[in-house]
């Protein structure tokens, strides 16, 4: 009975052998095979003829200047969103000052004029005093609102810089495909 298991143990491994050594075939005929379509997929890429091989560069030099046309839209219309921000700042920043001026002078103006009648100046001249004061202070704000907007929109550039990067690198390109 020992040597009954023995032997079908045996006749096991001898069958898990040939098994293996035929999967290992089938591997190396795929292997080989695939190999064989990779070398004649490179033999008829090789024997392309000139025409298309230029055909090819045409299409994908399209496809690049369409994408680059794309790119470019994308980054105009970001650095747009960004100028009209900054426009909408210095409008705001321009009514802030107008409603200001016009609020904080008829508010001030009084504080200042009894401060100045106060103080010992003549009625007449304490009328055109306190609003020249308190309109300069308030004309000051609006100026450094202005100002923030205007000096964001100097740094800001107009050319799109990805767009000009990818032209740079897609020339480069282009240059290695026509050697």
């Amino acid at each position: 009975m020992i040597q009954e298991h023995r032997g079908s143990a045996a006749h096991r491994q001898r069958y898990e052998d040939d098994d293996r050594d035929h999967r290992d075939y089938d591997d190396e005929r795929e292997h080989g095979e695939r190999a064989q379509r990779t070398h004649e997929q490179h033999r008829r890429r090789d024997s392309r003829s000139v025409a298309d091989l230029f055909r090819d560069l045409r299409d994908e030099a399209t496809l690049l200047a369409r994408q680059q046309v794309e790119l470019a839209k994308a980054e105009m219309t970001e650095k747009f969103s960004k100028w009209t921000r900054n426009a909408v700042y210095i409008a705001v920043g321009g009514f802030i000052a107008y409603a200001g001026f016009l609020f904080l002078l008829l508010a001030a103006t009084f504080g200042v004029l009894f401060g100045l009648i106060e103080g010992g100046m003549a009625d007449v001249h304490a009328l055109w005093v306190a609003p020249l004061l308190v309109g300069v202070v308030v004309a000051v704000v609006g100026y450094i609102f202005v100002q923030k907007g205007i000096s964001t929109l100097k740094r800001a550039s107009v050319v799109p810089k990805r767009t000009h990067r990818t032209l740079r690198e897609d020339k480069q390109w282009l240059e290695q495909k026509t050697r």
